[in-house]
């Protein structure tokens, strides 16, 4: 069809394709990582929540409620059902979430605009459900590092204005895929444990 629709003859989004091939391939990384089991369709159905999320995120600076629940709602669930405490998925939400509204706080304090928005902080805490304390606080300082590389990037080639917001999500997620396929080898790299 040329890329375009056989409907409305209009031209296809590179996103689709794009989102389906995503899509896929984590689907195959996770079953060769897990197997076909309990975490598999557990961390098959965060990663497609992310992926939607980073999508809508990019385009349109906002992350839903009805994206962040269900991360949250499978994230708490999976920690338990792996055997961790409560205390656990508790902690992680507190940490996640509540690091980022500091940020908020701060930045709207010194700045006197919105530096965080309320999506990314409840995207935060719905990572630290199944990730935990140490790891949100992981996660959050990769995406902050891949946030400030390519935020540098875009305000140095142009892309960017200097006021001009560039959405965090996207960033959450990435580091999110990398705690769920490299978590051991992150946490051990950063505490100095050989995995």
């Amino acid at each position: 069809m040329r890329g375009r629709c056989r409907c409305c003859n209009c031209r296809i989004s590179w996103r689709y394709p794009l989102i389906e091939l995503i899509t896929g391939l984590t689907a195959a990384g996770l079953f060769l990582k897990f197997g076909f089991g309990f975490n598999f369709v557990c961390y098959f159905s965060l990663c497609c929540f992310f992926v939607i999320i980073a999508f809508i995120d990019l385009e349109h600076k906002l992350i839903f409620d009805s994206l962040t629940y269900p991360v949250l709602v499978i994230g708490f669930a999976a920690s338990l059902v792996q055997g961790k405490r409560l205390f656990d998925p508790v902690m992680g939400i507190l940490a996640g979430g509540g690091l980022l509204y500091l940020i908020a706080v701060l930045g709207q304090a010194y700045f006197k605009r919105e530096a965080m928005g309320g999506g990314d902080i409840k995207l935060a805490a719905a990572m630290g459900a199944y990730l935990g304390a140490r790891q949100i606080i992981i996660l959050l300082a990769m995406a902050s590092v891949l946030g400030a590389l390519v935020g540098g990037f875009m305000l140095l080639t142009g892309k960017k204005e200097r006021r001009e917001e560039i959405p965090f999500g996207p960033f959450m997620v990435l580091a999110g895929y990398a705690m769920i396929f490299f978590n051991r080898q992150i946490t051990g790299f950063l505490t100095g444990n050989k995995i």
